[in-house]
């Protein structure tokens, strides 16, 4: 259940156990966007007062292993970068947030993801 306040610990563990498998070789047990995205619906349904700052830590993970997939992937091209359903759900937990500037917070995000798709990455389209 989803709603349970420890749902974000229990999808973070999970993402772990899977970039692991990655890091073994077992790339088909990787996370993709889908898994991450979901991992912070997670930490939102568990109205944790953290919950902002996890979902913002499996961003920053997202966009480093992304990169790095990018670099040693022939085709250039990372399944687990942010989407704009991801941006979407980091601007929810903003929302649902009681940090005092979460309007700042959501401006940078927005122009995170305008850098992201200037640089050339269409799934982030604003």
């Amino acid at each position: 259940n989803s709603r349970r306040s420890d749902a974000g610990e229990r999808a973070d563990a999970l993402l772990e156990k899977m970039e692991g498998y990655q890091e073994k070789g077992l790339t088909d047990l990787k996370p993709n966007a889908i898994a991450y995205t979901n991992a912070m619906e997670a930490w939102i349904s568990s109205h944790q007062s953290n919950s902002l700052e996890k979902v913002e830590a499996i961003l920053e993970r997202m966009i480093e292993r992304s990169k790095r997939e990018c670099e040693y992937s022939e085709s250039g091209y990372s399944d687990s970068a942010p989407t704009t359903t991801t941006i979407n759900v980091v601007m929810k937990a903003i929302q649902n947030s009681s940090h005092p500037t979460k309007h700042v917070k959501a401006e940078q995000l927005l122009n995170r993801m305008k850098q992201l798709y200037e640089d050339g990455d269409s799934r982030v389209k604003p």
